[in-house]
């Protein structure tokens, strides 16, 4: 009975707050990034994306989203991160790794029993196409080689890789 009143108490608290946020705050949504790739000829598409933006270092990662949670469910993420200033960069620019301007991993994670696989980009190039306030967009390839853990694995390729990001903020 005790326990009945604590949680409708916690659920009116919060039927309260909501009540009381700006209605501007409520409808407004994120803005989100994509991140898409052919990972061995096969389709990848993120369905999360996160964004590391600090002075001259830009980064990109994203990954798969699990079907399902159960133990063995892979999870692929892709991630790089370059260093550029945003702000004087004049699209379309590449950077690449052979430059030392960029680098890059793919990871394979399997759920349950913690295992993890990394391959380090060998070969990277990434392109700028659109860097306009607050939007920045562009291509990006490459090979990843296994490291040392599980050398014996296939090298990974990725092309047609594109990415469109919103940064947060009022400009870059």
């Amino acid at each position: 009975m005790m326990r009945a009143r604590w949680v409708a108490a916690v659920m009116l608290g919060a039927v309260v707050l909501m009540g009381a946020a700006p209605r501007d705050v409520l409808a407004k949504k994120k803005p989100k990034g994509k991140m898409s790739a052919k990972l061995d000829g096969k389709a990848f598409k993120s369905k999360a994306v996160v964004v590391t933006h600090i002075g001259t270092s830009f980064g990109v990662s994203g990954g798969t989203a699990p079907r399902s949670l159960r133990i063995g469910t892979l999870i692929r993420t892709i991630g790089f991160l370059c260093e550029v200033d945003l702000g004087t960069l004049t699209p379309p620019a590449t950077l690449t790794q052979a430059s030392s301007q960029c680098g890059a991993q793919y990871v394979e994670t399997h759920l349950g029993v913690p295992t993890q696989k990394r391959w380090q980009s060998s070969a990277l190039s990434v392109t700028f196409t659109k860097v306009a306030g607050r939007i920045v967009q562009g291509q990006f390839e490459g090979t990843f080689p296994p490291t040392s853990d599980h050398a014996g694995d296939p090298t990974h390729t990725v092309t047609k890789g594109k990415f469109s990001i919103v940064l947060a903020g009022a400009g870059t």
